[in-house]
């Protein structure tokens, strides 16, 4: 018998080619087998991989990063609920047939948001895209230092935290 504390062993390479089991997928996840059985009969994520000598699907890598993401966002203080998850899924599908992975997303008092990086903008996608703009500071005062630059000015060489420090 395998010593409890012992780690496990590490997967052979063929084990992602081969998909993984709906039980080694709930352990690595963190989800429970129910969990997963209702994300597959609502087509949150669906295992894809099916195995040539069986009717059974496995899980693929990619399936297992989708579980994880949506155990995150069902998890912790600031949760939101798996009803939440499923529509701001089926958005995210529905915008541009987009994967979740590509997808930076805040959950904020149970709600999910997606941060669009490119636009630097929060998106609600379930009530309709309503847009709220985010200014990360770091990059208004890339763009101020390179104005500077453009016309010709030097501006200090501190950082604006060291600045305000001063």
């Amino acid at each position: 018998m395998r010593n409890a504390s012992a780690p496990k062993p590490a997967l052979a390479a063929a084990d992602s080619e081969r998909g993984y089991t709906s039980v080694q997928s709930a352990r690595i996840t963190g989800l429970t087998p129910r969990r997963l059985a209702y994300l597959a009969q609502h087509d949150l994520v669906v295992p894809s991989i099916k195995r040539p000598a069986g009717k059974r699907l496995h899980y693929s890598f990619s399936d297992l990063l989708e579980l994880r993401t949506i155990a995150r966002l069902t998890a912790g203080e600031n949760r939101a609920s798996i009803r939440r998850v499923r529509q701001v899924v089926e958005a995210l599908r529905g915008l541009h047939n987009r994967p979740l992975l590509t997808c930076t997303l805040v959950v904020c008092d149970g709600e999910v948001l997606w941060a669009d990086e490119e636009t630097r903008s929060l998106f609600d996608v379930v009530r309709g895209f309503q847009t709220m703009f985010v200014v990360n500071l770091a990059y208004v005062e890339t763009d101020v230092r390179q104005a500077l630059a453009r016309e010709g000015l030097k501006p200090p060489h501190q950082q604006a935290t060291e600045l305000r420090a001063a």
